[in-house]
């Protein structure tokens, strides 16, 4: 088996149809999470400085306070948070697309495609320019049917790292020829390109860290990585003093306002980044919960040690012009996922490291077998490395395709079935919604309707027994019986600063005034709601999640209490 997969030709236009194949349930599916969020900033019914800075979700003060007061954004969200990414090319494909579809999300998915297409034919040619061609056949198989890819492939909101990816895989892939034909640097076609990858997302600064591996290992100059630098250092210093970067958020990490929380975080991050590339583990867990995190740190250890372990196996039987290949595409992959690592941890900010981690992934299942012909070990590793990566890989890349777009409805569904009036100047007021996608996006959707609610705010996204007490004809106090607000990934998403409450604190919105009654270690477990009108008043809707469905609330009567069970089930 082995021995036929390094004499295969891998066909890049049949690696493609592949991957293609395997994103094909795009077309069915909608649109998904912050897709609503880009839709209602085109539309107008969400604050946006300007058409092609769809991504500055929070520029400024005065933009955020507008999000709040519709409820784009909850309570306790950051008054500093700011979350700006300059992404002007993705913003304006967006408003043309928009312009030409609506609504209509087939139309979106078709361009996605399109555009991931000619990404993943780029990603061949720099692998073909750099590797043996057994070698760049299988690594691109690799790099085109990972899971990294199903976001990618289907996410109308990610997909300015696909553009970013293809145009910085471009400018490699212009440079490296250049180099080895005696060129003194990549040229103006490679500069153009790497800075057409920047003017789509922040993305494109990971294609240039190949560049500085090619020269540092494969060159041994540094001199024709000035241009490509100067490139970045003028993106980042431009990047900055234009207001953009993230800070507040405890999710989204900027090495420019906070170097030392980034650097802290790099030595968990890295090594579960490791774990998912080489060893196929769900990077996407990292989100689901706090507790997840050690495994996946632990076992990316476990398989970088096991990685090394492979690759000094195997280095001594390489040709010197393939060891070095090698090395600096490894090494780009490493020095390319540093920036990539500022984002909320998920498989999908592995698009531009995957390339260099297929190829060290290719050398281990072609070579690992003939350099350890007796060693079992070596073999049955070879051997694992190709179902895991060949077989199952693609097989999760389906899975993330389809279960994106079933997400995408459902959510539509719910936000359908709603049990709120459908008229205008309506207050909705969701407590428990612990799902995210009930809890953040199912509000959006409804931001997106019409007759839309005048707001549409989440109180609580704790998983615990609730408390309510009517303690006025017009507040409402919440106490949380075994949790704390703010404990969840998705709470810290909106304030890094979730511990650091006291009673006393107050929050004052637009119809709605919030008050920390009582706190345990700098978190709330009893806040007190004022709203502007009384809680039986009928355009007030008080909504919880349970039991799958969004259910009304029958506001408690004056000093009694209602029991809310476990939410977010």
């Amino acid at each position: 088996m082995l021995k036929k997969l390094a004499s295969w030709k891998w066909p890049p236009a049949v690696v493609v149809a592949m991957s293609l194949a395997l994103a094909l349930p795009a077309l069915r599916a909608g649109f998904f999470t912050d897709d609503h969020v880009l839709l209602a900033e085109i539309e107008g019914r969400l604050p946006v400085p300007h058409p092609w800075d769809l991504y500055s979700f929070c520029p400024d003060g005065e933009t955020l306070r507008q999000a709040m007061a519709v409820g784009a954004y909850p309570w306790w969200t950051n008054p500093e948070i700011r979350i700006r990414l300059f992404r002007p090319l993705p913003s304006l494909l967006l408003q043309t697309e928009h312009a030409l579809f609506g609504r209509r999300a087939l139309g979106y998915h078709l361009v996605t495609l399109a555009v991931f297409a000619a990404m993943l034919l780029a990603a061949n040619r720099l692998l073909r320019t750099a590797l043996p061609p057994a070698l760049a056949g299988i690594a691109f198989a690799v790099f085109a049917w990972n899971d990294m890819q199903g976001q990618p492939a289907v996410w109308m909101s990610d997909r300015h790292s696909v553009l970013a990816a293809l145009f910085g895989f471009v400018a490699v892939w212009l440079h490296v020829p250049r180099r080895e034909q005696g060129g003194s640097w990549g040229g103006a076609g490679s500069l153009l390109a790497g800075g057409v990858a920047l003017l789509c997302s922040e993305v494109g600064l990971q294609p240039l860290a190949y560049i500085l591996a090619y020269e540092l290992l494969r060159r041994r100059q540094i001199k024709p990585v000035l241009p490509a630098a100067a490139l970045a250092v003028g993106y980042l210093v431009t990047y900055w003093a234009a207001g953009y970067g993230t800070r507040g958020s405890a999710l989204y990490l900027d090495p420019g306002s906070d170097p030392l929380g980034f650097a802290l975080a790099l030595s968990g991050r890295l090594p579960a980044f490791a774990g998912d590339l080489f060893g196929g583990m769900p990077l996407d867990l990292w989100l689901l919960s706090p507790k997840a995190r050690p495994p996946l740190v632990a076992m990316g250890v476990v398989t970088l040690a096991i990685f090394g372990w492979a690759m000094r196996r195997v280095r001594p039987a390489l040709p010197d012009e393939e060891a070095r290949s090698v090395g600096w595409l490894l090494l780009g992959a490493l020095l390319s996922a540093v920036p990539g690592a500022a984002g909320a941890p998920g498989s999908r900010l592995l698009l531009v490291p995957g390339l260099g981690a297929a190829a060290g992934l290719a050398v281990l299942m072609v070579r690992l077998p003939s350099v350890s012909p007796r060693s079992r070990v070596a073999t049955a590793l070879a051997l694992v490395l190709v179902l895991v990566h060949l077989v199952g890989q693609p097989i999760q890349l389906l899975a993330q395709v389809v279960v994106i777009g079933e997400i995408g409805h459902r959510n539509e569904a719910m936000a359908r079935a709603a049990p709120v009036p459908e008229r205008e100047g309506v207050d909705v007021a969701l407590l428990g919604g612990a799902d995210p996608q009930v809890g953040i996006y199912v509000g959006l959707l409804r931001i997106l309707s019409d007759p839309r609610p005048r707001s549409w705010r989440l109180l609580t996204m704790a998983p615990c027994e609730h408390q309510l007490t009517a303690v006025a004809r017009d507040a409402l106090d919440v106490k949380l019986v075994g949790c704390r607000l703010m404990d969840t990934v998705w709470e810290q998403l909106f304030n890094q600063k979730h511990d650091s409450y006291a009673p006393g604190d107050a929050v004052e919105l637009s119809g709605l005034k919030v008050e920390i009654v009582e706190t345990v270690d700098g978190a709330p477990v009893r806040v007190r709601f004022t709203f502007a009108r009384p809680l039986d008043d009928p355009d007030l809707v008080l909504l919880t999640w349970r039991g799958g469905a969004l259910r009304r609330i029958d506001p408690p009567p004056a000093g009694s209490t209602l029991v809310l069970p476990v939410t977010g089930t």
